[in-house]
């Protein structure tokens, strides 16, 4: 999902709906903590019954397609497309479905006018959408829109992206922050709190008899989990490749908005990532370190290029300590594994390298290299979908790739986690 932040071009959120309840608040929280992201916008659906989510990583980030969404609720109740100039001849393209957001992005105006005809093209699919345009079109554009359908022209809804304190107020609510802040948003339905003091009370009282009991503790057998390091392991310890994998997608998106520098080479290690960039003839230094100040990363100066280092976004293999854990066959984990990338990721080779064992022999880990050679940055977010969907216990444990005209050339190493079957 796309946000821009004065001139840049961030990526970084998920989107999900929940129903407009007070059972929600809990749902959204569960959400957060597996998506591995802290911070959320929240705000409710153009009808109320709904509460839309975005979940991002950075709180200084904003949701410009929230704000405009907001902007334009009451036009925006079915099924809609918004669109509004901003700058660089760059536009915000913002659809609509039963009244929730299914497509946001930034795209050129070239981009835009093929989207807007893609779908206007089937008519008997699409009359039902509105096509609005905020702001003031250029002649080319209201041109072509005109002739596709019949667009309703609205004033600007953005504000500047440079604006004074105005802007800045009316932007605060689409702030990335905590759940707890971004659930007291005005129409959205939040449990109320009431404290039961009969429960209290009883609750006091249990507790005073258990401890002026005077029965005997009776002693009880040791139980012994042979599988309490795996569960260490996949609860706390070992990195999931999921959201990294994400999170390289975005930094190979983001690293198209620095002019004059070429992403030639990017490392994964489980705490921390590097990307290599080299200059072109007209790439600056400054834009260089002005695109890492924004994002507080840190740039090294290499003997052949620089290096943008990127703190891991991490969380561990299990999403959730509390859940109850299963524990997967390593053979099934490999099988399912290794057949959905090389359906879903097409010239892929996945080489399964000999078990490791674990703490005991009922449990051990098994490292599987996947072989990049000419795929793509949107690969990795197929990877990530196939482990992050089937739930499987897999764990990054590196990789390094090569990029040249967007073609991916290297290795991402993982472990799978699991029993050894007899």
């Amino acid at each position: 999902m796309f946000v821009f932040n004065e001139k840049e071009f961030e990526v970084g959120f998920v989107r999900e709906v929940f129903d407009n309840r007070f059972s929600s608040s809990a749902k959204i929280k569960q959400r957060l903590k597996y998506h591995g992201f802290p911070f959320a916008v929240a705000i409710p659906s153009a009808d109320k019954s709904k509460v839309l989510v975005s979940f991002g990583g950075n709180d200084q980030q904003y949701d410009y397609a929230a704000f405009a969404y907001h902007q334009a609720k009451d036009m925006l109740q079915d099924k809609a497309i918004l669109i509004e100039p901003i700058e660089d001849n760059r536009y915000l393209y913002l659809r609509v479905t039963n009244g929730e957001i299914d497509s946001d992005k930034i795209v050129t105006e070239e981009d835009m006018l093929n989207d807007v005809y893609q779908t206007y093209k089937w008519k008997k699919d699409t009359e039902n959408f509105d096509l609005i345009h905020a702001g003031a079109p250029n002649d080319q554009v209201r041109s072509v829109i005109n002739k596709i359908a019949e667009p309703t022209y609205i004033d600007s809804i953005l504000p500047q992206t440079r604006g004074g304190k105005k802007d800045r107020e009316r932007l605060e609510p689409f702030r990335m922050r905590s759940v707890k802040e971004a659930l007291q948003t005005k129409g959205i339905v939040r449990p109320k709190v009431k404290r039961t003091w009969a429960a209290i009370i009883a609750v006091v009282s249990i507790s005073s008899a258990l401890i002026m009991s005077d029965e005997p503790v009776q002693s009880q057998l040791q139980v012994i989990d042979p599988y309490k390091e795996l569960k260490t392991l996949l609860t706390q310890t070992a990195v999931s490749p999921v959201p990294r994998l994400k999170q390289a997608y975005n930094m190979h998106l983001e690293m198209l908005q620095l002019p004059g520098w070429d992403l030639i080479e990017v490392d994964h290690m489980p705490s921390v990532s590097s990307y290599k960039i080299a200059q072109s003839s007209r790439g600056a230094i400054a834009d260089l370190n002005t695109f890492a100040a924004k994002r507080n990363l840190s740039v090294a100066k290499l003997a052949d290029g620089y290096q943008i280092v990127v703190p891991g976004l991490n969380r561990p293999v299990h999403k959730m300590a509390k859940d109850k854990v299963y524990y997967h066959s390593l053979e099934n984990v490999t099988d399912i594994l290794v057949g959905s990338i090389e359906l879903w990721v097409p010239g892929v080779v996945v080489d399964i390298q000999r078990n490791q064992k674990g703490a005991n022999d009922d449990w051990g880990k098994r490292q599987l290299v996947i072989n990049f050679a000419g795929q793509y940055r949107e690969d990795l977010l197929t990877i990530s979908s196939i482990i992050e969907s089937l739930n499987l216990p897999v764990a990054l444990e590196s990789a390094n790739y090569k990029v040249k005209n967007e073609e991916l050339n290297g290795s991402l190493v993982v472990t799978i986690i699991g029993k050894v079957e007899a």
